[in-house]
């Protein structure tokens, strides 16, 4: 049905795409490339980064107990500690 439907309502295809000046990575033209913008975006993180604190380190683990009762990880807790369930951007197309 898709196939057969009026030809402004199918997908058109891309024909503006260049290559990023500063990489070299196809991107779409009057847009920013997305390779560029994800390493300034690691630099910003990087340099605008709290230093790191110090984590209270207990000599035993019995200790922990003692202080915390009843404290356990749940499923949730450990997914949002790993960073895998976030969408990630796709990568460009490789340049020969």
């Amino acid at each position: 049905q898709r196939l057969y439907g009026p030809g402004d309502k199918q997908i058109k295809l891309k024909d503006n795409l260049n290559r990023c000046p500063a990489c070299g990575h196809y991107k779409r033209s009057h847009f920013l490339c997305m390779n560029c913008v994800l390493q300034i975006r690691n630099y910003w993180k990087t340099r605008d980064a709290p230093a790191p604190r110090e984590a209270e380190e207990f000599a035993n683990p019995l200790d922990e107990k003692v202080l915390y009762p009843g404290k356990t990880e749940r499923d949730y807790e450990r997914k949002l500690q790993s960073k895998d369930w976030i969408p990630k951007r796709p990568k460009t197309l490789p340049v020969e």
